[in-house]
């Protein structure tokens, strides 16, 4: 007989009743937050055309599908505005009459069980379609702070539980908890989101909300896809202004800041799964490339996302059964993970990119060519296994793990024409395919 290691991790793998007793990370609905949009109106409900199953709805309306949420065990759902009339400085935000607030008063009346997040920015609101006071062309970010506090003070007054401000604007939390504490709301919650990234995976949401800048884009405020310290310096200062939680926003693409900001912080992180992340999932369901309910469930408990779009007609049964029986695919999965995102995310982490680049710059592409291969051997390898829509996550992945842009990304699109296929998932969420000559980063924080 040969011999064997005494420590044997099949051993607690051999039935589901042992995976389930020692798994490191369980899901469960109470963890989720549902999105949606709301409007004046009764009997409302207007389709999403690039969200299917996500809809625009009158209050009433909004009530069946939180009751529904309810039901399932969810255990938030945050509100979006979507006024019937907007001016420059987006007015409606505070209005004690308008959608988010009838329906925060509603929500509190009939399901007083569920926790009631409100988004608090001035895109919806504004005529301009940006999240704050223009000035010269420019958000004005000083300007936009009291509006802020306004529609954070009115959704409080409401009832709301957690008021979520999402603008990115420079000392919005203080401001916002400042006002709520001198109005005898002190007990009302902040979540923050304190590392919103620049991304045009943003895109489906900007048609539910109605909210898409009419000039310019919002690169001026939200982050640069390319920065994973400034993330934690944003996320620190919202955490010294008062914020009770922060967020990660996308969710799928910077599960290193979700990682990082968690260990760093101990705070509770919100990741939120974003409408271009649901639109790709969506499309390839439709198309037959993936398996909707197994995705969803491997994708939930790998990002950790709480903040979750789902169709009316999910059928949780069929998501609680994925979870269970996770096969080899994202057994791959994690091996990638393991072999190839840990060591990019540890370069990161501890600087040695930036030392290499100093000290031999020819060194580090070289490094990180080689890494780029590897990980493009794994992609090749998965696509035969887990299909191709796993295969463009995992290129995205390697498109966004480096801070070495310039000498990274060039690697990815010189491997163009047998990775193209990946992109008609992407391409079939942006209406059109995404320039060879445009560079990764730009494709990501085109919106």
């Amino acid at each position: 007989m040969s011999e064997f290691p005494q420590y044997r991790a099949r051993r607690l793998r051999r039935t589901a009743a042992l995976r389930n007793l020692v798994r490191e990370t369980h899901l469960a609905a109470t963890q989720l937050v549902l999105p949606v949009f709301v409007r004046d109106g009764e009997k409302l409900r207007r389709a999403v055309q690039s969200m299917p199953g996500v809809s625009q709805t009158s209050v009433d309306e909004m009530l069946r599908d939180a009751e529904a949420a309810a039901k399932a065990g969810v255990g938030g759902i945050i509100l979006f505005g979507v006024p019937e009339t907007k001016d420059a400085s987006g007015s409606a935000a505070w209005d004690d009459k308008g959608a988010v607030q009838t329906a925060v008063r509603a929500l509190k009346q009939e399901i007083p069980e569920l926790v009631v997040i409100t988004d608090v920015c001035m895109c919806e609101y504004t005529d301009h379609g940006h999240c704050g006071v223009l000035r010269d062309g420019e958000v004005d970010n000083d300007a936009t702070l009291e509006l802020l506090s306004r529609a954070a003070l009115s959704h409080a007054r409401a009832g709301a539980d957690i008021v979520a401000p999402s603008d990115m604007m420079d000392g919005r939390v203080k401001a916002i908890r400042s006002s709520l504490d001198g109005s005898g709301f002190g007990q009302v919650s902040i979540l923050s989101y304190a590392a919103k990234y620049a991304s045009a995976f943003y895109g489906p949401f900007r048609e539910a909300a109605e909210s898409a800048p009419q000039t310019g884009d919002r690169r001026g405020y939200q982050m640069d896809p390319g920065n994973a310290r400034e993330a934690m310096r944003e996320v620190l200062a919202d955490i010294n202004e008062g914020a009770d939680a922060v967020m990660v926003k996308p969710a799928g693409p910077y599960l290193d800041i979700v990682a990082r900001v968690k260990a760093e912080t101990g705070y509770p992180v919100a990741a939120y799964q974003v409408s271009g992340e649901y639109a790709m999932i969506c499309a390839a369901a439709d198309r037959g490339w993936i398996e909707k309910a197994a995705i969803v469930a491997a994708k939930l408990l790998v990002t950790g996302a709480c903040f979750w779009y789902v169709s009316r007609q999910i059928d949780w049964r069929q998501v609680s059964s994925a979870i269970s029986l996770l096969d080899f695919r994202w057994t791959a999965l994690a091996i990638f993970v393991v072999v190839l995102e840990i060591p990019l995310v540890g370069l990161r982490w501890y600087n040695i990119v930036d030392a290499l680049a100093a000290r031999d710059p020819q060194m580090t592409r070289t490094a990180m060519t080689a890494a780029t291969s590897v990980g493009l051997f794994f992609a090749q390898v998965l696509a035969n296994v887990a299909g191709e829509g796993v295969r463009a996550w995992l290129l995205v992945r390697l498109g966004s793990n480096c801070d070495v842009a310039p000498n990274f990304y060039p690697t990815v699109i010189g491997v163009w024409g047998s990775v193209k296929p990946c992109w008609a998932v992407m391409a079939a969420v942006r209406g059109a395919e995404p320039s060879v000559e445009r560079s990764a980063a730009d494709r990501r924080a085109s919106a």
